[in-house]
């Protein structure tokens, strides 16, 4: 399990063999921040299969949506 939040919203990368999952999103913001935390741990962003949250709240999965439609691609 690694960290690939920002420095006050958790995000947790669990690398499996069938595929990665990320746990929280952060901000809607915080995207192109954890698409560089995974990379610079040398994974593959497109490698994540599973989103979860551990709760539903704006600061938790703010970035979901846009994690899982663009996934591989970059964020501005």
């Amino acid at each position: 399990m690694y960290y690939v939040g920002t420095w006050d919203l958790a995000s947790y990368l669990i690398v499996t063999d069938k595929g990665n999952i990320l746990i929280n999103t952060g901000l809607s913001g915080s995207a192109s921040l954890i698409k560089k935390n995974i990379e610079e741990l040398g994974f593959k962003f497109s490698d994540i299969k599973i989103l979860l949250t551990n709760q539903a709240h704006y600061d938790h999965l703010g970035a979901m949506a846009a994690i899982k439609n663009k996934q591989a691609r970059s964020f501005m």
